[in-house]
């Protein structure tokens, strides 16, 4: 039976006398890396993040997909209102109650249009303010 090249470098590192060593030296050099190389137990990065829960009960995986998680997507990815509140996804129809550069609460309309829906809880923020 003739051997491929993969054949031969297997039948050559089976019986060479050199494979321990070289799987010897292996480990090493990944010791050392592991203890030379600097590594941060608690890295200090600020990830943005979102928590949003929707109840989509009766719904199949592939059609609460396509009716809920696809459009509630595409509302969030652009708003800025997500970087001025961290931790608040702010979206048309909501708007913040800020106190002293602080986000304390929210006024938040649902019924109609989006756009509408923003106007009536600007309307609201109006008058309590």
């Amino acid at each position: 039976m003739k051997l491929g090249l993969s054949g031969i470098l297997t039948r050559s590192f089976i019986t060479s006398p050199l494979t321990p060593l070289l799987l010897l030296a292996a480990v090493i050099v990944g010791l050392i890396a592991l203890v030379a190389l600097p590594r941060e137990e608690e890295p200090q990065i600020s990830v943005p993040m979102v928590d949003i829960s929707v109840s989509a009960n009766g719904y199949r995986a592939g059609e609460a997909v396509e009716l809920v998680t696809r459009p509630l997507e595409d509302i969030v990815k652009d708003r800025p209102a997500t970087v001025a509140f961290p931790g608040r996804v702010a979206v048309q129809g909501g708007l913040p109650i800020m106190y002293q550069g602080e986000c304390v609460g929210a006024v938040g309309v649902s019924g109609a249009k989006s756009h509408e829906d923003e106007q009536v809880a600007a309307a609201g923020l109006k008058a309590i303010a």
